[in-house]
């Protein structure tokens, strides 16, 4: 299983990133777990009480 965070204050734009990842997920056969978080306090709160994720996407222009 792949764990996978996606972190963009944009809803639309965190969907569309979620539904590509699931996508290529079924396409290759992978397990994947997907994560969404609308702001990074919310994503490094879940990092400093021990969540993993083996890929994070991590919008670069966020308040």
């Amino acid at each position: 299983m792949i764990n996978i965070a996606i972190c963009d204050d944009d809803v639309y734009m965190a969907s569309e990133i979620e539904k590509m990842v699931i996508n290529i997920s079924k396409e290759h056969e992978l397990k994947v777990n997907t994560e969404v978080f609308s702001d990074g306090e919310t994503l490094w709160q879940g990092l400093e009480n021990g969540e993993h994720y083996d890929l994070i996407y991590l919008d670069i222009e966020m308040e």
